[in-house]
């Protein structure tokens, strides 16, 4: 089991240090953790609790938005939210949480059984499985020829690097011995060499990932079996007695300060009614004075501030202040509420606000993220706000909920996919008036390819743009065709790309002229299984020299019909001297093909430079 959770977490921190975020290898490695860990528990405790199985199919959701599209920065986020996320479904199978889910104290379980249980028993595994064996060999009382069984294996495995050196010695100082063991040698040493290259493709060698497998590896699995054998329940402690020791806040003290701030609030309220409340109405609230951007914006930004003052608040209130017979002050109570209830407000009207913004400027990635954020936040002081209301209302388990789900969902729709789909809609619909076929793919990045194409197919007036920065993406994305999978999203950008190539008529040669000498012209020829099917030149019209680039175009209708490329050769010659009496180079380059294995919408460059004998050489 330990070795498997060596490779394992040797493919996740491959993954990982490959592209440098989580995508197809990462999900795969974290899914065979999750398997391993499930079995570990449940075979351990003989048994898979319901409760567990709404946390493990969040991770696995999770998990899943690596493979299914292509969002960077998304996914570093969902990465990190795995590891706690993960710590309450090992808590969920074994019951080791001292409070329930919906109290913030299971935070502080989560803690406890996720580093500090497993810190405190890294090596645990190891010590109770010998401790096991030694009991069990005690309790048969086994003869003395079975007692030195776990020597003997220590040894066993001790002597093979010593047999791995001695026997190539006494392969080569003795022929009869070469006989007999030379080829049992030679045909274990084949049979490793093939396993390291298969285990080498699969997962090629990465010195970075292997040091950080060997280091957290012991950690994970001590993780995984603190949840097994029952340590991390055993030892959870209670630390509600702690905590009470913490309360000391004078009650008078923090209905002050909650109070002056709960006036001022209320001051900024009627002051300010105008102002953030004719985002409900779809309108600015000082005409053309303010604009979309700035109003947006600064909603978000002012929520931000004030919700994080605001729940910093909360949480010393009610975590500091002293109780009376274990419970928060009437005062302090509608205090707190009243906090809950203005910060609501602010996540409504910045909701209100970033969709004012949406519906003019369309989907961008931010506004994604700050629209996911304000549902949050939302739903996070509404959970506290009745936590006040009932007691025992499980305010925390709808927070870590909500921004779980949140990530998650996002991550399965696939946020440039989304955005591509949405602005794509508002464009051709004539919603978003504003918006173009160029900020459609600045917003989605490759996930707009499809979309790019069905704008170049209408009839709309972005088309022709969309047509051009269709050919440019194709050709500035070809080298991404050799990229290996990472996620579905990139497979199908790969696939379309393909299907474009094999659609183009064209395909372009830039030529880019490195050298000392002045070029006046640049022949070219274009042959076909060695046979010359099309030829030209590249000259100024007023005979000055090429500039520092030339580029060439292949027709598929100037060449013969069902043209096989595979057989498709370039040859160049260079021209020194101008006009009518232009000469080829002494050193002409019409003999050397500079140009193989083409496709059909692609772009190929060269470079031509001199060379020792000074004549000039093509690189590609």
């Amino acid at each position: 089991m330990f070795l498997i959770c060596i490779l394992l977490t040797y493919a996740l921190f491959h993954s990982l240090a490959e592209w440098g975020e989580p995508y197809a290898l990462t999900a795969l490695a974290y899914l065979g953790l999750f398997l391993l860990a499930t079995v570990l528990i449940s075979v351990r405790q003989k048994r898979f609790p319901l409760r567990a199985l709404p946390v493990g199919i969040l991770c696995l959701a999770s998990a899943l938005g690596f493979v299914l599209h292509d969002d960077p920065d998304l996914h570093v986020v969902q990465f990190l939210l795995l590891i706690p996320l993960s710590g309450f479904y090992c808590i969920a199978l074994t019951g080791a949480n001292r409070y329930p889910f919906g109290s913030f104290y299971v935070l502080l379980d989560l803690l406890h059984c996720e580093l500090l249980t497993p810190v405190r028993h890294l090596f645990a595994p190891f010590t109770d499985a010998f401790e096991a064996l030694q009991r069990r060999r005690a309790e048969r009382n086994p003869q003395k020829k079975h007692r030195a069984w776990l020597p003997v294996t220590i040894g066993l495995l001790a002597a093979i690097p010593v047999i791995l050196i001695v026997v190539p010695l006494l392969i080569d100082a003795d022929a009869a011995f070469e006989s007999v063991a030379g080829g049992l040698y030679r045909a274990v040493l084949d049979a490793i060499r093939a396993c390291g290259a298969w285990l080498s493709r699969v997962l090629p060698f990465d010195g970075f990932a292997l040091v950080l497998s060997l280091l957290f590896t012991p950690y994970i699995y001590a993780t995984m079996y603190a949840f097994a054998s029952g340590k991390a329940k055993a030892e959870n402690a209670d630390t509600i007695v702690r905590y009470g020791r913490l309360q000391k806040l004078s009650p008078v003290f923090i209905t002050t300060v909650l109070g002056v701030l709960c006036g001022v609030y209320a001051i900024y309220l009627l002051t300010q009614t105008g102002y953030l409340f004719s985002a409900f109405s779809g309108h600015l609230p000082f005409g053309e004075a303010m604009s979309v951007t700035e109003y947006a914006r600064r909603g978000f930004f002012e929520l931000c501030e004030l919700a994080g003052v605001n729940f910093v608040l909360l949480a010393l209130s009610v975590g500091l202040g002293k109780r009376k017979n274990g419970r928060i002050l009437p005062a302090i109570r509608g205090l707190d509420i009243f906090l809950c209830l203005f910060t609501m407000l602010l996540c409504a009207v910045s909701i209100a606000k970033i969709l004012l913004y949406i519906r003019v400027f369309g989907l961008t990635e931010k506004r994604v993220y700050v629209f996911a954020a304000d549902v949050v936040l939302l739903l996070s002081f509404a959970a506290i706000f009745l936590r006040f209301c009932k007691e025992r209302f499980p305010y925390m388990q709808i927070i870590i909920g909500a921004v779980c789900i949140a990530v998650t969902s996002l991550s399965l729709l696939g946020v440039n996919h989304t955005i591509a789909r949405v602005n794509t809609e508002g464009l051709l619909s004539g919603r978003l008036q504003k918006m173009t076929a160029e900020d459609i793919c600045d917003t989605a990045g490759d996930a707009a390819l499809p979309y790019l194409q069905r704008i170049a197919e209408s009839q709309n007036d972005q088309a022709p743009q969309a047509k051009r920065i269709l050919d440019d993406m194709a050709a500035y994305q070809l080298e991404r065709m050799q990229e290996p999978f990472r996620n579905l999203e990139q497979e199908k950008v790969v696939r379309y790309l393909h299907e474009r190539n094999e659609q183009a008529n064209v395909f372009t040669v830039e030529i880019a002229l490195e050298t000392e000498k002045t070029i006046y012209g640049l022949g070219y020829g274009y042959y076909l299984n060695d046979k010359l099917v099309s030829s030209g030149g590249v000259i100024n019209a007023d005979e000055t020299p090429l500039k520092d680039r030339v580029t060439l175009e292949v027709d598929r209708r100037d060449l013969p019909k069902d043209t096989d490329l595979s057989g498709f050769r370039l040859s160049l010659s260079v021209y020194l001297t101008p006009g009518d009496d232009a000469k080829e180079t002494e050193a002409p380059l019409g003999s050397e093909w500079v140009l193989s294995d083409v496709a059909w919408g692609g772009v190929y460059q060269l470079t031509l430079c001199d060379n020792e004998d000074n004549g000039f050489e093509v690189w590609d």
